[in-house]
């Protein structure tokens, strides 16, 4: 694996515009369990969430018109929103991606299950919208 052996796939966020028909619709196509709706008011969304392997599956559904998720629905579709990357170390990580061309794109700022998460700047990063996470539980 190289000299970051601990960073792999964390989550993959879909942008749906329903995310019950979603989650019914993965779940009958690749054999995935949902769990429950969850709520990230932060961020204007609700969402559900199944593991596939050590990688979570992130289905997410704008409820607030004016928040960055629903801009992005409303100009992209729906879709893949991100790749999210655990790191062991969030501000290291975020370091060294800085001194290899990759800039952030905004704050630091909390996620689900108290995981830390910053975006990368897609432009620096081939058109990729990649973010990474510090997750206590990985």
């Amino acid at each position: 694996m190289g000299e970051h052996a601990e960073t792999f796939v964390h989550h993959i966020n879909f942008l749906v515009r329903d995310v019950e028909a979603a989650a019914a619709r993965f779940a009958g196509a690749l054999g995935l369990d949902f769990g429950a709706l969850e709520s990230l008011p932060s961020r204007g969304v609700v969402l559900r969430r199944a593991r596939a392997g050590a990688t979570w599956i992130v289905l997410v559904q704008p409820v607030d018109s004016t928040g960055l998720p629903a801009e992005m629905l409303a100009t992209q579709g729906e879709g893949v929103m991100l790749v999210s990357f655990a790191v062991d170390g969030l501000e290291a990580a975020l370091e060294r991606a800085e001194a290899a061309g990759a800039h952030r794109q905004g704050d630091i700022r909390g996620g689900l299950d108290h995981w830390r998460v910053a975006d990368l700047c897609p432009v620096t990063l081939f058109g990729v919208p990649v973010q990474l996470v510090e997750d206590p539980d990985s």
